[in-house]
């Protein structure tokens, strides 16, 4: 944790004959006690802080299979006659019916791309501190206007010394999480800034440097006026028809234009989407949910034996998931209703495994009621569990908490470790002058033979 470097930079003005890094090394290393505690710390809350945001990664895939089973999402089907062009997922107000769907135009985003260099570690600019301004908007016939939407709001980055360079540029970008990133490639001509904004007619971009002109010679573009980057890729959104109407998102995932269903746009051509609830999408869709269970319960038993081991949450999780599913509800016949009923039944490790059979006997005999034990009503098994995973990943949830706790610690871990380090380092450079001249004076054996670090630097 410590460098004597500063230390040896005094060493090499002397010439002492002894070994006198390695006794003050050896000395520091028998005195210091806290950093390895420090560095401890450190690193069990950023392993933990890893597992977390693993698990919150985990929980969200697993509530987005969820979602789409609610109402009566897990009966319905959407199946596009050409995948090639969309794909289409039911919800819970999918309605019943056959639409025909045109794409005309992919939504996409604005690429700008900088002039070559021959580095991407090339210092740019003096380091003068700068501003770089990013506004996200519509350009038409040459002008520029800033859209009014939340998300496209002017963004600001700042460059100066520490990351004037092609990959310092990129990363400041791409860790300002504004939805534009920023990449380096390699071309013929050299190394290559890109900058891509989020997709949709109204994200192309405006960007501006106050500060070093050098690093506005490189970056700054204005649809209105001087254009030091080039465009590569126009900013558009998608356009489609359904049923003959026109529809147009700034996404290529498109909610809205079928009612209560998503669609995912892949290509450009027609396409015939049939919507429809059979007891087969029914088995299908309960298939998938215990697909994504168990690979959200083997996530939750592979934390709790490594980055979240003696943690509870993974545990606790594990624990309530397991009494939602024993849930039990009243089929449409009268009859009590439960996982075990599907043929469903869990492993020693948790894992869900299913009958296929015993599955499908019971779809037969009761389709609405096997639906309405998943989503019945706003009381069914997926929309429990919907419920609890909003619960654990909101603002008030237990996860974000543990989060910004360990974030709050990790912080005040690296200022007391910054301190120490100064400390320690000052107290190598007056512990390495201390041994050079009494080596000088053939004093070593006296200097080291007792006493603790402070009795030497008093």
């Amino acid at each position: 944790m410590v460098s004597l470097l500063a230390a040896s930079s005094y060493l090499n003005n002397k010439n002492s004959g002894l070994d006198v890094y390695d006794m003050v090394s050896k000395t520091m290393q028998s005195q210091n006690t806290l950093a390895p505690k420090l560095n401890a710390a450190l690193s069990s809350d950023r392993t933990k802080l890893s597992g977390l945001g693993q698990l919150q990664s985990q929980l969200a895939s697993f509530q987005g299979i969820v979602k789409s089973l609610s109402g009566n999402g897990l009966a319905t089907s959407a199946v596009s006659s050409a995948p090639g062009v969309l794909t289409a997922t039911g919800t819970a107000s999918s309605v019943s019916g056959s639409y025909a769907l045109q794409v005309n135009e992919l939504a996409q985003s604005q690429v700008l791309t900088a002039k070559p260099q021959a580095s991407q570690d090339a210092v740019i600019g003096s380091g003068t501190a700068s501003t770089v301004k990013i506004d996200l908007g519509t350009t038409k016939d040459g002008a520029f206007t800033p859209s009014t939407h939340t998300h496209t709001t002017t963004k600001t980055i700042t460059i100066d010394g520490s990351n004037n360079n092609l990959q310092g540029i990129a990363a400041a970008i791409n860790a300002a999480n504004i939805g534009v990133t920023a990449s380096v490639t390699l071309t013929a001509a050299g190394f290559v800034l890109s900058v891509t904004s989020p997709t949709g007619g109204d994200s192309s971009m405006r960007i501006s440097v106050a500060g070093d002109p050098i690093l506005q010679g490189l970056i700054g573009y204005n649809p209105s006026g001087t254009k030091n980057l080039t465009q590569t890729s126009e900013a558009k959104d998608a356009a489609l028809t359904v049923n003959g109407v026109a529809k147009s998102s700034a996404s290529n995932t498109v909610t809205g234009a079928v009612p209560g269903t998503t669609l995912n746009l892949t290509g450009k051509g027609a396409s015939n989407l049939t919507i429809a609830q059979s007891p087969s999408q029914i088995a299908d869709n309960i298939n998938g949910f215990i697909s994504a269970y168990n690979t959200l319960n083997s996530k939750l038993g592979e934390l709790q034996k490594g980055a979240l081991q003696g943690d509870q949450t993974a545990a606790h999780i594990q624990s309530q998931l397991a009494r939602v599913l024993g849930s039990t509800t009243t089929g449409s016949n009268g009859a009590y209703l439960n996982l075990s009923k599907l043929g469903i039944s869990a492993q020693k490790n948790g894992n869900l495994v299913v009958d296929a059979d015993t599955l499908k006997k019971s779809i037969a005999s009761d389709p609405s009621g096997t639906a309405a034990l998943f989503t019945g009503g706003g009381k069914g098994l997926a929309d429990k569990i919907n419920s609890q995973i909003d619960g654990l990943l909101g603002n008030s949830g237990s996860i974000k908490k543990q989060t910004d706790d360990l974030n709050k610690d990790v912080a005040a871990l690296n200022v007391k470790r910054s301190n120490l380090e100064k400390s320690l380092t000052a107290q190598a450079q007056a512990l390495a002058k201390k041994y050079s001249q009494q080596g000088q004076a053939g004093g070593v054996g006296q200097a080291v033979g007792g006493g603790t670090l402070f009795d030497f630097l008093s």
